[in-house]
């Protein structure tokens, strides 16, 4: 992530050449590179620790708009009819694979459509102007983070849903799948999956990193709710 990587015992062991504080919200930095020192002298230390740390001071970033924010005059327009969109996605449906439909839906003037073609899917942001619905195209990557704030205006959100297991462990079922790249990459570094390795519903986290990562998932627009203590097999 910071482009800072050794290899030691022949490939064996990588890590950080030295030690770095990256901002990762408006009050919360990650350390990369450390290790522990608490083990005796025998003991290796651990190099691909992680270890969050949380400021109580006025935030020092800024927020800056969401990229579907920002001002129209910042990208190219075109018509719905001359991009050939022919589903639209309508966030008020139960699950994302039923919710595309033939007709536009823009709540809040803004909506998400798509274009089908050989083996993919085109993906663009969707504009209301002057009685038109303006379109332009997307990066794949970037609709799932639309699709889910579409969903909170609508009063339809995400839920991730925090289960105790014991009192070092907890279990987060969310749609991990749906998460901008920026934020997935370090709740895969915070988190391991439950059934596969690439489960992305049912993670496992320690109970230190779960505020850390219950801001993360809040700042993606997906909301958190506790469920009742259970014991794990």
């Amino acid at each position: 992530m910071v482009g800072d990587i050794i290899s030691e015992n022949n490939g064996g062991t990588y890590r950080c050449s030295s030690r770095h504080t990256i901002q990762i919200g408006n009050d919360l930095q990650a350390l990369l590179g450390v290790y522990d020192t608490t083990g005796n002298d025998t003991s290796l230390p651990i190099s691909g620790m992680m270890l969050s740390k949380r400021e109580q001071a006025e935030p020092r970033i800024k927020c800056d708009p969401e990229w579907w924010n920002l001002p129209r005059e910042y990208y190219a327009w075109s018509s719905c009819s001359d991009e050939g969109i022919n589903e639209y996605a309508d966030p008020s449906r139960k699950s994302v694979r039923d919710c595309w439909t033939s007709k536009p839906v823009l709540p809040d003037g803004i909506g998400l459509g798509r274009r089908r073609e050989t083996h993919k899917y085109t993906y663009f942001l969707l504009h209301s102007h002057q009685n038109t619905i303006e379109a332009r195209i997307i990066d794949n990557y970037r609709w799932p983070s639309l699709y889910t704030h579409l969903r909170n205006i609508v009063g339809n959100p995400y839920w991730a849903d925090v289960e105790k297991l014991d009192d070092a462990h907890s279990r987060i079922e969310a749609p991990f799948s749906l998460l901008p790249p920026e934020t997935s990459r370090w709740l895969d570094f915070m988190t391991w999956p439950e059934k596969t390795p690439d489960d992305c519903v049912f993670r496992i986290i320690r109970t230190e990193l779960l505020k850390t990562a219950t801001d993360m998932l809040e700042s993606c627009g997906i909301k958190v709710r506790n469920s009742k203590t259970c014991q794990s097999n």
